[in-house]
C-alpha cells in the first residue's frame, strides 16, 4: 500500500491500454484518512457523516490511486425501488440488511479516462459482494444510488448496466424533521442476487408514481389552518410541501387498501379529518371534497372495502419505532375522546371526555404512545365499547355497525394493560419506563 500515491495531473485516454481498475478496501484501516481527504476536498458531499454500515475503496489504476468508492445501508423505504421489486412491508423489512447503497463515488477531477467509472463500478459489486458478506454476515441482494442531475447525467450508472426507476421526491431529513431542498435525484438500482429476481420478478413496469396520484387526489378546499404549521415548530416549509409531504405518506399505506379506486377514497378521508370543516363524519367530507356524488361511494369505501388494516398499523408501528430508534425512553398511556353530535356512530355513548373535562356524548380510544430524546408519537389505540352496546336494545345498532360477533366487554384499563404489554413485547421500543394518566 505504501507504494501507491497521488499524481496531480492529468490522466486522459482510454481504459483499454491501462488494465482494470483495482479496488483497496480501506475502512477501519489506518488508510481510511487518505480515503476521507480525498473525498472531503474533491466530493461534493464531503465525507461527514458517514456512520453505521459502510465499506470504502480507494480506486487505482496501477500503483496511481484515481478515486474513490463507498457504500452503505440502504435507504429503509424508498417508493420506486419498493415498487420495482414488488414487495411487501414485512418482505422489505426481511431483506433490508441484503440492500446496500453505493453513497459515495469519485473520479478525480484530473482524471479523464474513457470507460473508467463504468469499468470501476463493475469492479466494485464483484468486491461488494465478498467484503459486505465478510464484515456483516450477509450477501448484497441490490445496491442503489442517487444521481444529482444538476451535476451528472448517471451515464456511466447506465453503461454498467444499472437500472434507472426514476427521481426521489426532493426531500432532505434534517435535525427537525424533512426539509424540502426540491433537487429531486435520479435512482438507480443494480440486482445482484438471482433469489431476489426468482421470488418478486421485479419489474419497471410498476413504477407508476403513487405520490403524484395521491398528491393530484388531494383537494386544496377547504385546507388545514395555516398557522398550524409554525405553532408546531415547522419553519421554511410552503403549504405545497405539506400537501407533497402528505401525499407522500398517504401513498405509502396504498398497498393494504386493495383495489387501487380505494386509494382516491382513503386521501379524501385522510385529508377531510386534518381539514377545518366543523363536522369530520363521512358525508360532510365527502360534500367538501367530492361534492354530492361522493357520499354514497366514500360511504360503501368506509363500510365495506376489505382494507388490510392489520398490516397497516404494523407498517406505521414499524415507521414510528424506526423513527425513533435509539435512546432509551417512556411507553405512555392515555385515552382520547372524540365528540359526536349522533347516537349511532360505533361505541358513541355520554362518557367522560377528557379533552373538556366533562361528560360528552363522544367516542372514547386509550391510547399508547412512546416518547423519548428523539420525539413522540402514539404507537397503538383501540376503541372502547361501552357495556351498554353489547346490551339487547343495542343488538341492531351493533349489527348495523357491523360489531365483531365474538366481541366482548372490556375496559378502558383492560384495553391499556394488553397495549402496553404487546408494545413492549414487540422488540420496537427501546423503553424503561411506563406512565400512564389517571
Amino acid at each position: 500500500m505504501a507504494t501507491y500515491r497521488i499524481l496531480e495531473k492529468p490522466m486522459t485516454g482510454c481504459l483499454a491500454g491501462q488494465g482494470r481498475p483495482r479496488l483497496l478496501r480501506v475502512d477501519e484501516t489506518r488508510f481510511e484518512r487518505t480515503w476521507d481527504k480525498l473525498v472531503g476536498r474533491w466530493h461534493y458531499l464531503g465525507s461527514a457523516e458517514m456512520v453505521g454500515s459502510r465499506l470504502k475503496y480507494l480506486i487505482c489504476l496501477e500503483e496511481i490511486i484515481v478515486g474513490a468508492i463507498s457504500f452503505c445501508a440502504a435507504a429503509f423505504r424508498l417508493g420506486p425501488r419498493d415498487r420495482f421489486v414488488g414487495w411487501d412491508g414485512q418482505e422489505r423489512k426481511e431483506w433490508l440488511p441484503r440492500l446496500v447503497e453505493n453513497n459515495r463515488f469519485l473520479i478525480l477531477p484530473w482524471v479523464r479516462m474513457k470507460n473508467l467509472a463504468s469499468a470501476t463500478l463493475a469492479e466494485s459489486l464483484r468486491a461488494l459482494k465478498l467484503d459486505w458478506a465478510d464484515k456483516y454476515g450477509v450477501v448484497p441482494a441490490m445496491v442503489e444510488t442517487f444521481v444529482d442531475g444538476a451535476r451528472f447525467d448517471g451515464t456511466c450508472y447506465r453503461a454498467a448496466n444499472w437500472i434507472h426507476l426514476g427521481l426521489t421526491q426532493g426531500y432532505g431529513r434534517s435535525r427537525t424533521g424533512f426539509v424540502h431542498h426540491g433537487n429531486k435525484k435520479a435512482i438507480y438500482v443494480y440486482v445482484l442476487d438471482k433469489s431476489l429476481m426468482l421470488k418478486f420478478k421485479p419489474s419497471v413496469d410498476r413504477l407508476a408514481d403513487p405520490v403524484e396520484e395521491i398528491e393530484v387526489m388531494i383537494n386544496g378546499i377547504p385546507q388545514w389552518c395555516g398557522s398550524l404549521i409554525k405553532q408546531i415548530g415547522v419553519n421554511d416549509i410552503s403549504d405545497d410541501d405539506v400537501r407533497q409531504m402528505l401525499a407522500g405518506h398517504i401513498s405509502s399505506y396504498t398497498p393494504y387498501l386493495g383495489r387501487k379506486e380505494h386509494h382516491h377514497h382513503f386521501a379524501m378521508m385522510v385529508q377531510g379529518m386534518l381539514s377545518d370543516i366543523n363536522r369530520k363524519s363521512i358525508e360532510p367530507i365527502a360534500l367538501a371534497f367530492s361534492g354530492p356524488g361522493g357520499v354514497r361511494t366514500l360511504t360503501k369505501f368506509m363500510a365495506d372495502a376489505k382494507w388490510d388494516d392489520g398490516a397497516m398499523k404494523a407498517a406505521y408501528q414499524s415507521d414510528l419505532s424506526r423513527l425513533l430508534a435509539g435512546d432509551e425512553g417512556m411507553i405512555t398511556g392515555d385515552d382520547t375522546g372524540y365528540p359526536k353530535k349522533g347516537e349511532k356512530s360505533v361505541g358513541v355513548s355520554r362518557q367522560y371526555r377528557g379533552n373538556s373535562g366533562k361528560i360528552d356524548n363522544c367516542q372514547v380510544a386509550p391510547m399508547v404512545g412512546f416518547v423519548n430524546g428523539n420525539g413522540y408519537g402514539i404507537y397503538d389505540w383501540k376503541l372502547y365499547m361501552p357495556q351498554k352496546w353489547f346490551s339487547v336494545e343495542y343488538s341492531d345498532l351493533s349489527k348495523k355497525c357491523k360489531i365483531p360477533e365474538d366481541l366482548v366487554f372490556e375496559t378502558k384499563n383492560s384495553l391499556l394493560l394488553d397495549m402496553i404489554k404487546k408494545a413492549h413485547g414487540s422488540g420496537n421500543l427501546r423503553a424503561r419506563y411506563v406512565g400512564v394518566d389517571s
